[in-house]
């Protein structure tokens, strides 16, 4: 792999267009945006942001301004920066790209040898299809997803779980241990949840709990009949159980709720009775890799995507 300095490391390499609205796709999933007004929002960010830029295809060095260039000076300087964080590991970045479809970008900016920040962008058929950004902190083995977006074409196919699974290998292959993330943009705080995430404290997690007994008390009677059918128990006696626990990873008895989901397709409940419950909840979140518990249960959602063929695990998976 070239190094940043030279000629190759998104100096010269192949290049795609992309508009600059391609960054702005988590506009619309902001919390204080409603869904009817998400298309207005798209429409506007559309029209603002219409102009486009080149991005060099695959890794490369970039300001904070991710879709600018670099000076050469500038490029020096990123450069002399990333071979102290490479330190002959670089070729490990390029698994961010791992499966995505074509053509992607990752660009990088370090503030310092231990304090970067990442963006990826992945198109397809010459449309944006989705933006990440994140920022790391390698002394530290920590990493904040700060944003995920996916063009709502795209989403429902697993490309999200995609993006984890190859930011996870990397993470190994590189000594991050913490990724932290704020769930619950616009799909509640259920997603991430599935994937291994707990709130970061008890303080977190009796904000979580508050939001769901909000939620309980909410729910349709059909919800709490069928539950009562299926799992021989009530709803409110389980949700309870749970809620009584005051540690973190209590959230995963939550998530569980209704194995295989028959309360909560029965009751017509779109997201399921786990979903239902922690709609609306907005909690700071970690995935502790060095967690078995938190390790089973994102490899476990991660290869049953993969299973569905749905995602293409990462060589070392």
């Amino acid at each position: 792999m070239p190094t940043p300095s030279a000629p190759g490391f998104g100096q010269g390499a192949s290049t795609f267009k992309t508009p600059l609205w391609h960054w702005a796709l988590p506009l619309r999933k902001h919390r204080y945006v409603p869904p009817w007004c998400r298309g207005l929002v798209d429409q506007a960010t559309h029209a603002l942001l219409s102009r486009t830029v080149s991005l060099p295809v695959g890794l490369s060095l970039c300001p904070a301004q991710s879709w600018k260039s670099l000076r050469p000076r500038a490029l020096r300087e990123q450069g002399a920066l990333w071979t102290t964080l490479a330190n002959g590991r670089g070729q490990n970045w390029l698994t961010f790209g791992h499966a995505l479809p074509d053509p992607w970008a990752l660009r990088l900016h370090l503030a310092d040898a231990d304090q970067l920040t990442y963006w990826l962008l992945i198109q397809k058929e010459g449309r944006p299809l989705a933006f990440a950004r994140r920022y790391m902190r390698p002394a530290l083995g920590e990493v904040d997803h700060d944003l995920l977006a996916v063009v709502v074409a795209g989403q429902g196919g697993g490309l999200g779980a995609q993006v984890l699974a190859n930011a996870i290998r990397v993470y190994d292959l590189i000594g991050i241990r913490k990724v932290f993330i704020t769930a619950g943009l616009s799909a509640g705080g259920a997603v991430w949840a599935k994937f291994g995430y707990r709130p970061v404290d008890e303080r977190e997690w009796t904000v979580v709990a508050r939001a769901v007994r909000t939620n309980l008390a909410a729910l349709p009677i059909e919800a709490h009949t069928t539950f009562l059918k299926e799992h021989f128990r009530s709803l409110q006696d389980a949700v309870d159980t749970v809620l009584e626990i005051p540690t973190p990873d209590a959230i995963w008895d939550l998530i569980d709720i209704d194995p295989g989901g028959r309360a909560g397709r029965a009751a017509g409940l779109s997201h399921g009775l786990a979903g239902a419950l922690l709609q609306g909840s907005r909690w700071k979140g970690i995935l502790d890799l060095s967690d078995p518990a938190a390790r089973l249960r994102v490899k476990s959602y991660i290869d049953a995507k993969a299973a569905q063929g749905q995602v293409l695990l990462p060589a070392g998976w």
